[in-house]
Order: structure tokens, then sequence, then C-alpha cells
């Protein structure tokens, strides 16, 4: 004859046998002092983890269901057989010999065949492949800057020398390119005074250099003027 559990005899009720998720509970493990009601149950997980089950539930956390399982719920279930690019998650590796507190580690399929054991955050971080893409992706580089040749180069750099031409920066206005020094583009440029001088593209464009000297020549005329206004002839 089937044994079967029986119903709650009132709304609440909480027996042992009854079944809340993956746990059943087996037997009483304290009670109230005063009522002397049952508040915390011991229950037996489905999955059979020794380590982890039997467990104490209070009654209040099996009647709203938040604790459905010793854990292994929430361990593996959302993310066994879950894609994360290239990787498909096939098993769970080392759960018996995991030390607490310790990543858990999962084996992973890759599309070209591989396996490869993985944390649980690492594939949550981007992890996609079992190093496959990366080579991919950098055979695929080189391959682009190989095909391009030097005088594509050259074009670009003459674009950028030509893009300077004829600009003005404060008194000076650029003439030519005057050739490197070191890692830097130098220019001539003509000054409002009509001086000559070579300057660099990082002081053009930063606004440090804006003439020949001849504006820091004045302005040190001016304060001397302004400091000593008498003076012997």
């Amino acid at each position: 004859m089937e044994s079967r559990v029986r119903a709650p005899r009132y709304k609440g009720e909480i027996f042992i046998g009854q079944v809340f998720g993956r746990l059943t509970v087996i037997d009483v493990a304290r009670r109230n002092r005063q009522t002397l009601q049952p508040v915390v149950w011991v229950c037996r997980c489905s999955c059979g983890d020794e380590d982890r089950s039997p467990l104490d539930v209070t009654s209040k956390a099996l009647r709203q269901g938040r604790v459905k399982s010793c854990g292994c719920l929430h361990r593996h279930k959302p993310i066994m057989g879950k894609r994360f690019g290239r990787l498909v998650v096939v098993d769970v590796v080392g759960e018996r010999d995991r030390p607490k507190g310790a990543p858990r580690i999962y084996r992973c399929k890759c599309d070209c065949g591989n396996f490869v054991d993985v944390t649980r955050g690492s594939l949550r971080n981007g992890c996609k492949s079992c190093g496959c893409l990366r080579r991919e992706n950098w055979a695929n580089s080189k391959k682009r800057l190989s095909a391009l040749s030097a005088a594509s180069f050259d074009d670009a750099a003459r674009k950028r020398r030509s893009a300077l031409l004829g600009q003005t920066f404060g008194k000076l206005t650029v003439l030519r390119f005057a050739g490197k020094r070191r890692h830097e583009l130098l220019w001539e440029c003509q000054c409002a005074c009509g001086n000559l001088h070579e300057v660099s593209t990082f002081h053009l464009k930063s606004g440090r250099i804006k003439s020949c000297g001849c504006m820091q020549l004045g302005h040190r005329n001016f304060i001397g003027q302004a400091r000593w206004p008498f003076t012997r002839n």
C-alpha cells in the first residue's frame, strides 16, 4: 500500500515529512519555551550533499519560501548549461574537495572543442573562450597591419603635416615643415615682426610659444619703464 504524505490540518502548518522545494522536514530542532510550538526544523536536501545537509531552518523561512535547498539550487542550476561567448558550462570541478571560501570552478567546453576550467567570477567578468578567440584576434590584427602599405602611412603623415600650414598661432604663421627633432615635428614660422623661428607642434598647439621672442622682450621693456620712469640721459 502506497504511503501518502498527509495534508496540513490548518494553513501554515509544518509537519515531519513535508517537502519545501528540495528540503524535506525530518525532525524538530527547537521549540518555543512558552507555547512549545516548533520554531526550528531539521531538514534534509535532496541533492545528497552530506557536508551541507541536514540543516536547521526556521518555520518562517520555510513558510515564506526563502529557503528551498541547502544552497545547491543557487550554486549550480542558474549557470549549468549556460553559454558565455564560446564557452558552455558542462560540469562542476572539485566541489567535494573545495575549501571553504574558495571560488567555485566550472568545467566549460569551447566551440573549438577544448575544455577549460574557469571560475564563476571569470565567466561573469568576460571570459569568452579557452584562449582561441584571443589568438584569432591577434592573427587578424597582424593581417590588417601587414595589409597597410608604407605609402598609406606616408599619406597619413603628409595630411597631418599639411593641416598646420598657413595657420596662425599668436604672432606666428606656419610656413613650411622644417623636419624632426627627436620625437617632435618642427615647423618654420614667420613672426609678425618679420623674424623666422622654428617651433614644435606641441608648443604651437598648446600656446606656449606665440612669437619669436619679441612679445617677451616688449613685456620686459614695459615693466622696466614702469619701475624706473625717470632715466638719466
